[in-house]
């Protein structure tokens, strides 16, 4: 039989090593939430800005707490803190492009009627109600049980519990910072910063003199 040899140019084989080589995925920030819960929304307050500083270099993601039943799901502020943890999975399944879902998040938060402003807040910030009424009729549900099973495999205990990196990093619980390795904005972004491995980075990063374990 006739060998056939590849036409694959050796220059292009390289590029693509370099570029696999130098590839950095997004450093995971998860924070384990409550709709509904004080303690949810000042996390959610420090990492706006966090976000809007190295925003290009994390994934950002809520999970929620929540138990399921036999007859639906049962949240420690009431049935209407699982309307409002579903309506923000649906935003984040379908608008996740530019934050727009963490848009909608903040908005809800400027109250304390979750899930009320939901309608409101969507067309404010850009987010079709219309494709978050019909995830909340045939995938929120599903999306509201992986959350919980997320937030208990992280063994998380408190809303706002945060992982970065797949870590435990601190704990906002009854209006206190708790167990952190940093709370400050400054503390959170370097940390962030000392992470990332890739070369796009931000310029908050490039910015910062980052000294190993000095995140406080």
């Amino acid at each position: 039989p006739t060998e056939t040899k590849s036409s694959m140019n050796p220059k292009w084989v390289f590029l693509l090593l370099v570029t696999f080589a130098f590839a950095q995925k997004k450093i995971p920030v998860d924070l384990f939430v409550m709709s509904r819960c004080p303690d949810a929304k000042a996390c959610e307050h420090t990492y706006d800005t966090v976000l809007h500083r190295v925003g290009s270099i994390i994934d950002l993601n809520l999970n929620y707490f929540g138990e399921e039943k036999d007859d639906g799901f049962s949240c420690m502020h009431g049935d209407r803190e699982c309307i409002g943890n579903m309506q923000q999975l649906c935003a984040k399944k379908h608008f996740a492009d530019n934050y727009k879902w963490w848009d909608f998040v903040l908005c809800m938060n400027e109250d304390n009627n979750i899930p009320d402003r939901s309608q409101e807040c969507a067309a404010k910030v850009g987010v079709n109600w219309d494709t978050i009424s019909l995830c909340m009729e045939t995938e929120a549900i599903g999306l509201f049980r992986d959350s919980i099973g997320r937030t208990m495999n992280s063994r998380a205990k408190h809303s706002c519990t945060i992982h970065i990196n797949g870590q435990y990093f601190c704990t906002h619980n009854h209006g206190i910072w708790e167990n952190c390795r940093s709370h400050s904005i400054s503390g959170i972004t370097n940390y962030i910063c000392s992470l990332y491995k890739g070369e796009d980075t931000p310029p908050i990063c490039k910015k910062s003199q980052i000294v190993p374990n000095n995140y406080k």
